[in-house]
């Protein structure tokens, strides 16, 4: 199960409770009221015997990799959540099909073209899309920061990065300049009285945000200094509290985006 990510994704998986980068399907009983379980119809078209991935529950994955697609998160006739575990029930009695493709909701196939083309995606999202699934497996990378020794010390960091993005706080800023030299006017995830978590966004939101998460990944850590210094967010509006935050992301924040008065220590009072 998800538990097989543990030690590279988590330092610790708990199954009950939110997890980062684990997109919630909502339980009820035996129904789902979310939209966390995602799929890729190219995939489950190709399938011998169709199967939902392990890793089609983790957020950064937004496109499938081998048809290079947006996944999708719902039925795309009746817009349903995708519920796989309850396509047959009632159904003992008719004849055998392979149910698990089916909406629970209208019965329509995930597996069927429908006027709703499948959605592209952008190569260089992709590509980072790979590289992180490369580092889920391997445990470690040299191409990520912090990530040379444990992979979830790098995902623990950029998911606190990913949720600033989300947010509409001061970080709010970075978001706008990073949408700005992109030639485009805004991208509102939702109202200021509302806190958003990344895993809770649909799809195409998500994809939205890592992409730009990426390009302050890229170049580590100049693009991301300049980025926050050009839009005025100083470590104050970065680092939350207790701070908890991995080395490779706490150290940079301090050692560039702190804008506090220096205040000697008791030693170097006394020493003077």
């Amino acid at each position: 199960g998800l538990a097989a990510f543990e030690g590279n994704l988590w330092d610790r998986y708990n199954p009950v409770g939110h997890m980062d980068w684990l997109t919630p399907i909502g339980k009820c009983g035996r129904r789902r009221k979310l939209h966390g379980q995602q799929y890729c119809r190219r995939c489950l078209e190709t399938d011998s015997r169709p199967y939902f991935r392990r890793y089609w529950r983790l957020a950064f994955n937004v496109a499938c990799e081998r048809h290079q697609i947006m996944l999708d998160d719902a039925c795309r006739v009746c817009g349903s959540p995708v519920e796989f575990h309850v396509g047959d029930f009632g159904k003992r009695l008719l004849d055998f099909e392979c149910q698990i493709t089916h909406c629970a909701t209208c019965g329509s196939d995930f597996r069927q073209r429908y006027p709703s083309s499948d959605r592209l995606i952008s190569a260089s999202l992709i590509d980072f899309q790979t590289s992180l699934n490369e580092l889920l497996r391997a445990g470690y990378s040299q191409n990520f920061p912090g990530a040379s020794v444990y992979s979830h010390m790098f995902f623990k960091g950029f998911r606190h990065l990913v949720g600033l993005l989300c947010s509409s706080g001061r970080f709010k800023r970075v978001r706008d300049r990073i949408l700005l030299e992109r030639g485009m006017l805004g991208f509102e995830v939702g109202d200021d009285n509302q806190k958003l978590c990344f895993e809770c966004l649909r799809v195409s939101d998500r994809a939205f945000l890592l992409d730009m998460a990426s390009t302050l990944i890229k170049n580590w850590p100049d693009e991301f200094v300049e980025v926050c210094k050009l839009s005025r967010v100083s470590s104050s509006y970065i680092i939350r509290y207790p701070n908890d935050l991995p080395y490779w992301l706490n150290s940079v924040i301090s050692l560039n985006l702190d804008d506090r008065d220096y205040a000697p220590c008791i030693q170097e009072r006394r020493s003077v």
